[in-house]
């Protein structure tokens, strides 16, 4: 899921956020988005700016400034609730002449309205005609188009109109704005074009298309995997943190460009104790990397030594190479990550007794070369296969058939390594 964020990266008013379960946040405001067709307009009457001349307004309102470049202000109601039977109207102040039969009023609104909506017109300016009463039932962020026909006002009439809502329960509350009243010929259907949009409707799409433009460059990858590159490539910022589970708002070029390169750790459905061969970039070094992954609740661990043993990971905490990491997914996956350059050695002292470590290379390498910086002092390593859930056979320093030390020592997998003195486990063969 998905939060809102507007122009200047900052939260939208109408955000929704919660740390476990919305995952990113994407923009949503002022959006230059399509529209669908509307229909062609000829103007009999209208007062953009709700003058005072021509409008007579009733109850608390409040004019608002256009919100972009090019919009019309707008009208802003509120009744708020315990106030029963109170009420906001529109007045047409005199009556003009309908060059039609049967008009439309046309106006645009946004916002909730709990309560009542009265539509009534005047003939004669003194007589009022209701044309609706119903119930309101406005919950949009966006601006959204209305129309009511005035069937039985024939071309030459005279007519004025008045609008309505108010509240009749305990419970019911208003608070919505109005725009671009008017009436005239509603005609034939026009063609799509683009505005300015916001709300969920402009960040769902944003994320949705950026899940499409990856599908298109790689057909291979999985929904969870996805999914995973989104979240791994978001733009941390400060006042997500605590609000989102990865505590960013997604970024599309870091997404595409992440798929540019092979890098990544394979995950298979169960646990998986895996590593990094090199160090990582910085600002994609920490466990923040496994933010997509599905861990079904279970935390990302880390054995330190058999005196302290595992420590739970939080997301700030660094991944670095040499060492073993310990993850539950509950999908097949992969998890992308970005090398730091260019490439820097690595080193890590090792205690007598089980230890849990990486390899630190790109490709396979035998386990004698892999560890050859602790000489004499390792004695085995144990690969765990996520693919079975079960431990392969030991691979035993100076061993022979399956528990040769020449078996290889593969990237981006975990090993137990067993040590029976204390020794410095470094990358290269310098």
């Amino acid at each position: 899921m998905q939060k809102r964020t507007q122009l200047f990266d900052e939260l939208s008013s109408f955000s929704n956020y919660g740390n476990a379960t919305i995952h990113v946040a994407a923009p949503g405001s002022f959006i230059y988005s399509t529209f669908p067709s509307t229909y062609s307009w000829e103007t009999i009457w209208e007062d953009p700016y709700f003058s005072s001349g021509n409008l007579t307004l009733q109850g608390n309102w409040s004019q608002m400034s256009p919100e972009m470049p090019g919009e019309l202000p707008c009208l802003h109601g509120v009744i708020p609730t315990g106030m029963k039977n109170t009420s906001l109207v529109i007045e047409c102040n005199s009556s003009f002449i309908t060059q039609i039969t049967g008009p439309n009023l046309i106006w645009d609104t946004k916002g909730l309205i709990l309560g009542k909506q009265r539509i009534e017109y005047s003939t004669d300016g003194y007589h009022w005609e209701i044309l609706q009463d119903s119930n309101g039932g406005l919950k949009e962020m966006n601006w959204t188009q209305h129309f009511a026909p005035f069937d039985s006002i024939v071309q030459g009439n005279q007519m004025k109109f008045r609008v309505s809502w108010y509240i009749t329960t305990d419970t019911g509350s208003i608070d919505f704005s109005i725009r671009n009243i008017r009436v005239g010929d509603r005609g034939s259907v026009s063609t799509p074009g683009y505005t300015y949009l916001n709300g969920t409707s402009m960040a769902t799409p944003m994320v949705a298309g950026m899940a499409g433009l990856m599908k298109g460059m790689e057909p291979g990858l999985t929904a969870p995997e996805i999914k995973q590159i989104i979240m791994s490539s978001v733009d941390p910022l400060s006042f997500l943190n605590g609000k989102v589970v990865t505590g960013g708002r997604v970024n599309l070029d870091k997404a595409l460009k992440s798929l540019q390169k092979s890098d990544a750790i394979p995950l298979q459905s169960g646990w998986n104790h895996v590593s990094v061969p090199r160090h990582l970039a910085t600002g994609s070094d920490t466990a923040q990397i496994f933010a997509g992954v599905n861990s079904s609740g279970h935390s990302i661990l880390m054995y330190q030594n058999e005196t302290a043993g595992y420590r739970t990971l939080a997301a700030s905490d660094l991944i670095t190479p040499l060492q073993g990491y310990w993850l539950y997914s509950v999908a097949q996956m992969k998890v992308p990550v970005k090398f730091a350059e260019p490439v820097l050695g690595a080193s890590r002292n090792i205690s007598a007794g089980w230890s849990s470590v990486g390899d630190w290379t790109e490709q396979d390498l035998s386990a004698n070369e892999t560890f050859h910086t602790l000489m004499d002092g390792w004695s085995y390593a144990v690969g765990y296969d996520p693919i079975t859930q079960q431990y392969e056979e030991s691979i035993i320093r100076g061993g022979t058939g399956n528990q040769s030390d020449e078996r290889p020592v593969h990237p981006y997998m975990g090993y137990w390594l067993y040590c029976s003195q204390n020794g410095t486990y470094q990358s290269g063969f310098g």
